[in-house]
Order: C-alpha cells, then structure tokens, then sequence
C-alpha cells in the first residue's frame, strides 16, 4: 500500500467475490468428491477460499461437488463439508514403496502415529512420510529433514536458507536433563564426579541435540502453481515427545506436524534405505527428555545428517454410489451434524432415497435439497418438465425434501471454462441467508 507524504486518498483494490462476511446463520451440509482433504470426517468450512485449501480446486471430476458447496458459501458462512472416496483403490502418496490409506485423523492417530523409537509404527517399507491425505494430488510433495547439530552439514543442506541456525538442544530439554543429571551426580557415591555435578550435567544437557528443522515442498506445482515451492517450514522442532513451548504448547515435533500441517503425515522416525529396504535409523526420537538420559551420552541421535524424500504412490480412483452413501452416513448423528439444510448436488437417485430414508427421516429436524439429474434438464429442450418430474417420483413425497428445477452453467475461474452446477446449493443458501435476514 502506498505511503502518503501528504493529505490525499490512496485507492487499492480488494477481491472480496471469495468471502462472505461473517454471519451467525444456518447450518448446511453436503458430501461429495473432492481431490483433498479428510475422508468421511466432518469439516466446517466458512467460505471459499477456506473450501479450496481444504479440499483442493475443481477439475473436470470434481467440479460439481465444489461449485454446490462454493454457491451456498456465498449467500452464507457455515458449512459442514465431507469427502467421499473409494478407500479400497484411493492411497496416500509415501515416501516408501508400499501403499497406506489413511483416510482422515482419527485413522492416523489409531494406526499409523508412531511411539518413541518407532514403536506401533507402520511397516517400515511404508517410508517417514505420507501425504496427509488419499489421492494423487499428494504426490511430488518433497520432506526435508535437518535432525543434527553439524553447521558444516547444515550450511550443504539445500534449505538452509530458510532457517537462521543450526538446530541444537532446546531449552526444556536441556533444562529437564540438566536438572536430572545434576542430582544424580550429586547423590553419586562417586565423589569425583559429585564434585563435578554442575559441569558435567551442564555439559551433558547442552549435547542432548533434540531439535530439527522440517521443510514441505512442492516440487510439482499441485499446490502452489509453482513447482519446488517450499509450503511449510517448521524451525527447531524436538525429537522429546513431552518438549514443550515457552506457552506451553507441544514442540514434540510430531505433534507439531500433526496439528499444523496441511500436507503431510510422520509414520515413521529416522529411516535408513538400503536397497530400497528401509530400517530403523534411531533408537532415540520420541523418548521423553527423562527416558533420553538412560541413551548412550544422553543424547537424540540418528545415522544420518538429513532425511530427505519425495512423496509418490498416491492414486486417486472413482467414487461409488456406495462410497458417497457412506460419507452422507457421517450425518446421521444429529450431535455430531447439527445441520438444518443438506443439500445433494449431483448426487444420483440412489444416494438421494438413500439419504431420504436413513438420514434425513429418521433426524427430522432438517430439509434436504435436491436438483433434478443433469440428463433431465441439459440439451433436453421441451422434455425438462416430464424428466424432472419422472425424477421427483422416485423419491416419494416427503415434508422434508425440497427439489429445484435444474441445472444452472456458470464460469470456473480455476480452469477458465464454464461448468453445469445443480441448482441445489444456491437454493439452500438462499434459505440460509433468508434465515438470517428474517430473524
């Protein structure tokens, strides 16, 4: 913005067309396809730009689901968004040679979330790192990590730059081992060593090195539109499951991955790859700062000065009938899913009767909103009326249903193209704005 040396007016220009001002409003819902994001786990999505980062940008596959959601999201601000696929051919993109599905982080905290020395971690062939969530999409994302206190290695690491150090010992862990190793040299028997408590504890707690740097890039473009894009960076992050922050937040650098990361997961701590077999190259991350002090000079240590891999493997493969019931299936439990507008989109009349008659007939405290298929109304000139009519049948009649007369085709600003989108989201959010307006 222009800095003014004197009394005038400065003009800039602000795209708003993505963000709805906030607004306390009804509560809609809808599943569908998506290229990104958690699979049969509720998301709450505020606006548009919230949608794309969460779930990716449409294409020729998911179009319609994101265009339902991004119509009703610009009349209204609270959305409750889940993504189906086939989790029996859909997988994370790894940086081993052997595929994983996990799907959303309930699956990651129960099956793939490794313990200290990797302990209850996947095979190891599944490699360090999988993309956060199932599809093609994930692959080219690159982890880098720098785990060691060498500065003549850190300055030949190629991410260097994005850092202002060389990780070394953390404050909570050096102070938790100081504090340790010193009454256990002062209580020692051993009278040297009692006369050297401070110093030797001091000089012990200041090599403990459990600080790393982590960078995510995106060496394709699939995120950023510009390939080898660095997108995360996370500086002195701890190998100590229990470091924390001055704030008291967890600097476990696990912990830090699986809360702030919008793109990748840790299944295993420090790998070797030999031959393409990977085996454990740590006995030591993911110990306490107490457990450290029993390991050999009380110290985090790794064979190697960096672990770097490119994620690949990721398939992304069409999504069921089935598969879209099973995420529509997430709101069932009305605690859960405090929803009082569904909305189809492209859905089929399959899924719509079976949403009719398991969800939104046994809740009753919602309104589902349907559009005819697009073969009914689309190049169907004067047969629009009868097909959508022969459509609205097969769902039998229903106080809670609404159903709409077709199909609307509005410009895609991702792809530079014009789409057919069902007319369900807009519909829908017109109620949801007419909710707040009326109240």
């Amino acid at each position: 913005m222009a800095t003014l040396q004197s009394p005038g007016v400065a003009w800039s220009e602000v795209d708003l067309t993505t963000i709805v001002p906030g607004l306390s409003t009804t509560v809609g819902g809808f599943a569908g396809v998506f290229n990104w994001g958690p699979v049969n786990e509720l998301r709450t999505i505020g606006n548009e730009i919230d949608l794309s980062t969460t779930f990716g940008q449409p294409d020729q596959n998911t179009f319609t689901s994101f265009f339902t959601c991004a119509n009703f999201l610009s009349y209204t601000q609270n959305l409750l968004v889940v993504r189906a696929a086939d989790l029996t051919g859909t997988f994370n993109a790894t940086s081993g040679n052997q595929t994983v599905v996990v799907g959303n982080e309930n699956t990651y905290q129960m099956s793939y979330m490794p313990g200290p020395a990797n302990l209850g971690a996947p095979a190891a062939n599944t490699g360090m790192f999988a993309a956060k969530y199932p599809g093609a999409l994930g692959n080219g994302l690159k982890v880098s990590i720098f785990p060691t206190a060498n500065a003549t290695a850190f300055s030949q690491w190629a991410y260097a730059p994005y850092f202002n150090g060389t990780p070394s010992t953390s404050k909570y862990v050096h102070d938790t081992v100081k504090g340790a190793l010193y009454n256990q040299y002062l209580n020692s028997s051993n009278t040297t060593i009692s006369g050297n408590a401070s110093t030797l504890s001091e000089t012990a707690a200041s090599g403990a090195n459990d600080e790393m740097h982590i960078v995510v890039v995106d060496t394709l473009g699939n995120f950023s539109a510009t390939p080898n894009t660095v997108l995360e960076r996370y500086a002195y992050v701890s190998k100590a499951s229990d470091a924390t922050n001055d704030d008291g937040t967890s600097n476990y650098y696990l912990n830090v991955i699986d809360q702030k990361s919008q793109y990748i997961r840790i299944l295993n701590h420090a790998l070797s790859n030999t031959g393409n077999t990977w085996s454990s190259d740590t006995t030591t991350w993911g110990l306490s700062s107490a457990q450290i002090i029993g390991a050999t000079n009380s110290q985090y240590a790794q064979g190697n000065t960096q672990y770097t891999a490119t994620l690949t493997g990721g398939v992304t493969t069409a999504v069921s009938d089935a598969n879209k019931s099973n995420a529509y299936a997430q709101f069932l439990n009305a605690d859960q899913a405090p929803i009082s507008l569904l909305m189809m989109g492209d859905a089929s009349p399959t899924v719509t009767i079976y949403v009719l008659s398991n969800i939104t007939s046994v809740r009753q405290d919602h309104v589902l909103f349907v559009s005819p298929q697009q073969s009914d109304v689309v190049n169907q000139v004067g047969y629009e009326a009868t097909n959508a009519i022969n459509t609205r049948n097969l769902y039998g009649s229903s106080s809670y249903v609404v159903m709409d007369s077709g199909w609307k085709k509005q410009f895609d600003k991702y792809n530079n193209v014009y789409r057919w989108v069902p007319l369900n989201g807009d519909i829908a959010g017109l109620c949801a704005l007419t909710d707040y307006t009326n109240a």
